[in-house]
């Protein structure tokens, strides 16, 4: 077996590690600027399963988002049209999340802490898109 027919074998795997990676660290952020933000003030009594839900919520929602704005093609797409559509992504996944958080709260929260995590996902998916970017052009090299 040649090196290429391997590594296609492996596309799809590599691909669905590195989204989920990016889901992850998105998720992670979302979680952390909550538990500073939000936990004490409107969300006394959300620990255990309540807050389980509401994290799956926000990764169903991302996941969704993500794939049907294209945001998992890396090596695909242009790295600036790849960002831009992240970028609108976790813009649209935040706004949404907001607003899930304030009907949960019943009353309205402080937006600032949802620019934040809108802020850092836009680093993230930044970073996540230059590194996956360039691993998928190391091993898949272009064509001309």
């Amino acid at each position: 077996m040649k090196k290429s027919q391997i590594l296609d074998d492996f596309k799809l795997l590599i691909r669905i590690a590195e989204g989920a990676i990016e889901i992850l660290f998105l998720t992670a952020i979302f979680e952390a600027i909550w538990r500073v933000a939000y936990y004490g003030k409107a969300f006394s009594s959300y620990a255990g399963r309540e807050l389980m839900l509401l994290i799956v919520v926000y990764v169903i929602l991302t996941v969704t988002v993500f794939a049907l704005c294209d945001c998992f093609h890396y090596g695909y797409v242009k790295l600036g049209d790849l960002l831009v559509s992240q970028w609108v992504s976790a813009f649209i996944v935040n706004f949404l999340a907001y607003f899930i958080l304030c009907l949960a709260a019943h009353v309205a929260l402080n937006p600032g802490p949802m620019f934040l995590i809108f802020l850092m996902d836009a680093v993230v998916t930044a970073f996540c898109g230059l590194v996956y970017t360039a691993i998928y052009h190391r091993v898949y090299v272009p064509k001309n």
